[in-house]
């Protein structure tokens, strides 16, 4: 992971960086397992990106998804948690097409890389209990169903929790170089090493 050919944002360091997360309208067992969920058949419901440049948070769902995909390819890097083997993959499927991705640093592959042995344990709610004390009110299965029953705050409020604590986590590891693992101990991360340099609030 390199920050070549950024240009005058690298250089000035001002990088735009952008947070992301996304839940499905369906689950996998509706339709027809992971792979088919992952090539976009369980559509999108909502979609959340925190924004380094605006320090907001913007809310999308899948009728503006182009819009949303334009926001990701804006920014110089971004951040995700089990984004590169799901949410983006998610987003092409239903687009029909590749996002141009700047830089992607994904916690859970740097995750993956640095534990040993099994990989349970370790999804987003388990990491920020660890490291952060506190994590989600529940997981995302609820989500078809807050959107069924058209409880959409509810649902953008879980997506946006899922985004906070993914951005707190890369904060965490920006700080340590690590993250907290099952057994208390600090893992470290294999962050690259312009990422304590750049701004993630």
């Amino acid at each position: 992971m390199t920050l070549s050919g950024m240009g005058k944002n690298a250089i000035e360091g001002k990088l735009h960086v952008v947070t992301f997360d996304l839940e499905t309208r369906r689950l996998a067992t509706d339709v027809g397992g992971w792979s088919n969920l992952k090539r976009g058949d369980g559509g999108i419901s909502a979609l959340v990106v925190f924004d380094s440049l605006s320090t907001r948070y913007h809310l999308y769902a899948e009728h503006p998804l182009v819009a949303a995909a334009q926001h990701l390819e804006s920014a110089d890097v971004v951040l995700s948690f089990n984004g590169q083997d799901f949410d983006v993959p998610v987003i092409e499927g239903i687009l029909q097409r590749r996002l141009e991705i700047g830089v992607h640093v994904d916690l859970l592959q740097l995750v993956w890389a640095a534990v040993t042995g099994r990989r349970k344990g370790n999804k987003l709610d388990d990491i920020a209990l660890r490291t952060l004390g506190y994590g989600k009110p529940h997981d995302g299965t609820l989500a078809p169903t807050l959107a069924d029953e058209g409880r959409w705050a509810e649902l953008f409020d879980y997506c946006l929790l899922d985004v906070e604590l993914t951005k707190k986590l890369f904060a965490y590891a920006q700080e340590n170089g690590a993250i907290i693992n099952g057994m208390g101990e600090l893992v470290e991360l294999q962050l690259p090493a312009w990422f304590g340099g750049i701004n993630l609030s």
